[in-house]
């Protein structure tokens, strides 16, 4: 406890730093590391992406979140998440040359 009676408590974002530092010791970069750790969570893994993903991913671009906090509340891994974010992002960049051509 400390000075307010609060009992302090260890955050996922302090044990997943800790878990990346490990992974960083052990030789790999650190979008390996991050990689490695949105797979742990990462219960949408290898499905085809939903409409409501890619409405999700655009949400999470308008609001300039990181590939990492994507990754995490797509359930998929940090790798997924930056490939769909770029694709995603170019068509949101070009809305106009897209709606012409269809």
């Amino acid at each position: 406890m400390n000075a307010y009676n609060v009992v302090p408590i260890a955050s996922l974002q302090a044990d997943s730093r800790r878990r990346i530092q490990r992974s960083r010791r052990a030789g790999r970069s650190w979008v390996q590391a991050l990689n490695d750790e949105t797979k742990r969570h990462a219960h949408n893994h290898l499905t085809p992406w939903s409409d409501d993903d890619v409405e999700t991913l655009i949400n999470l671009i308008g609001k300039d979140a990181t590939t990492f906090a994507m990754a995490m509340e797509l359930g998929r891994s940090y790798y997924a998440a930056q490939n769909a974010r770029s694709h995603v992002s170019f068509v949101m960049r070009h809305a106009a040359a897209f709606k012409k051509s269809l």
